[in-house]
């Protein structure tokens, strides 16, 4: 990479050699001696020239600066500024860049802002520069409404992310929540950094210097608000924007005097949570966080079951733990997981899900409901096998006496396998049903359903110490 003093010769040896060049000005960061030094520091030149037409007319002029990896001329691009100047932004193969502004003399359009330095004046047209300062961008204190305005916006704009994530629209979200919100936080945080220091430092572009002057609890708070685009990690985010503002906003109010409006505070607080407890983002959870389909997702969810179903069988059939227990812990142990994945929320998976799995808890054959006729028929092959097939009749054997089961020959532990495990596949269906009729799943759904479950068995017929009752019964 050239140093900084081959490529000021190189930008100044230009100027003095070509007449068309009367007066060359630098600005930005390295005429401000206050900015840190490194080596992506642009060099940002104005050329004041006597006319442009015979440079726009053949741009390869700028080749006299090194060779390039890409070249920028926004006054040739869309939405031009049309001052009557024209640009060049170079990058160098060498890593270096300048950004180069023509300024035809006559408009008297050179910059005259405090981080400019005159470099070359041939005829003593420009006017002489004061000592060269950032101080034309020291943070502004602000007026009563700026303040007011930056907190309304900032909690007002928040409920435009929180809709955008739960319709699962990422850029509308992002867009929301880094541009708009991310806009407010940012003159928070610079209107405390300029309290701290008399408003006589510049927090630099977009915030760039937040670290140097933030603390670092504060700076860490600060990092801590930028996501992933997965919709847990945005919600992380979104929380921990809304914790640093509220924590620096009020000390702004305090040393200004303001008044900091803690209902607008605490309603979008409550608002934004409601939302996440409905937030059909979660859903990443279930199916596109890991990238399945709701196929794909069912079947593991089978196979999540047939494991929970061994594991009781297991344990009831070769260790003779009480059934009860083994089940009642299993519940709990199940819906603590449920808890983990889902935070605690409600999982919506409202218009979320495929048109053929809606139609196994809200489809309808004529007029009767697709889940009724499914748990009918379920309930009468089962009623019927029980009753008819010889393999099933050993379940009745087994739990009227498994001793003499035993004796007979019956392998019994291998039949309360099998009992454990289908019954944990058929609580896997009927959790997919409850999925597919609500579209929504909640890790505390079905609480208290067991004893109720527990209780119409035994009012059907099914007795506790086993052995007797019917499917239909029950």
């Amino acid at each position: 990479m050239r140093t900084e003093t081959e490529m000021m010769d190189l930008i100044l040896g230009y100027a003095k050699n070509d007449d068309r060049v009367r007066a060359v000005v630098m600005n930005g960061s390295r005429a401000n001696p206050s900015a840190p030094r490194d080596l992506f520091q642009d060099y940002d030149i104005v050329y004041a020239v006597t006319e442009l037409a015979s440079f726009t007319a053949d741009h390869s002029w700028i080749d006299v600066f090194g060779e390039r990896v890409m070249v920028q001329m926004p006054e040739a691009m869309r939405d031009p500024l049309g001052w009557g100047h024209f640009n060049y932004l170079i990058l160098f193969q060498d890593g270096n860049r300048i950004d180069l502004s023509l300024f035809p003399i006559h408009l008297n359009l050179v910059s005259r802002d405090s981080e400019s330095i005159l470099l070359l004046d041939k005829d003593g047209i420009i006017e002489p520069f004061p000592p060269c300062s950032d101080a034309d961008y020291h943070i502004k204190p602000p007026t009563g409404n700026d303040y007011f305005s930056c907190c309304n916006d900032f909690w007002w704009c928040m409920q435009n992310v929180a809709k955008g994530i739960w319709r699962d629209e990422l850029p509308y979200a992002m867009e929301m929540f880094n541009h708009y919100v991310r806009a407010e936080l940012h003159h928070m945080l610079e209107w405390h950094i300029g309290l701290e220091h008399s408003f006589a430092v510049s927090a630099g572009k977009s915030g760039k210097y937040f670290r140097r002057f933030l603390t670092p609890e504060l700076y860490a708070a600060y990092a801590a608000t930028y996501s992933g685009s997965d919709y847990r990690s945005l919600w992380d985010a979104v929380f921990a924007m809304c914790q640093l503002f509220r924590t620096v906003a009020p000390l702004v109010a305090e040393k200004t005097g303001f008044p900091y409006n803690r209902q607008d505070e605490e309603n979008m607080l409550a608002y934004l949570r409601r939302v996440r407890a409905l937030s059909s983002a979660v859903t990443t959870v279930l199916f596109r966080g890991g990238g399945m389909p709701v196929a794909a997702a069912s079947v593991c969810g089978l196979l999540v079951s047939v494991c929970c179903g061994v594991f009781n069988g297991y344990l009831v059939a070769y260790h003779k733990l009480p059934p009860f227990i083994v089940s009642m812990s299993m519940m709990s142990i199940a819906r603590g997981l449920c808890y983990i994945l889902t935070t605690g929320t409600s999982i919506s998976l409202v218009n979320k899900l495929p048109q053929w799995f809606n139609f196994i808890g809200g489809g309808y054959i004529g007029k009767v409901p697709f889940l009724v006729l499914t748990c009918v028929a379920l309930g009468l092959i089962a009623d019927i096998l029980f009753r008819k097939s010889p393999v099933l009749r050993l379940v009745y054997y087994v739990g009227s006496n498994e001793r003499a089961a035993a004796f007979s020959g019956i392998s019994t532990h291998r039949v309360k396998l099998a009992v454990y495990i289908t019954t944990a596949l058929l609580s896997c269906i009927a959790g997919q049903m409850f999925l597919s009729r609500f579209s929504y799943a909640t890790p505390n759904v079905g609480n208290g359903l067991e004893l109720t479950m527990i209780a119409s068995c035994c009012i059907g017929g099914v007795s506790m110490e086993g052995g007797e009752g019917t499917v239909l019964g029950s």
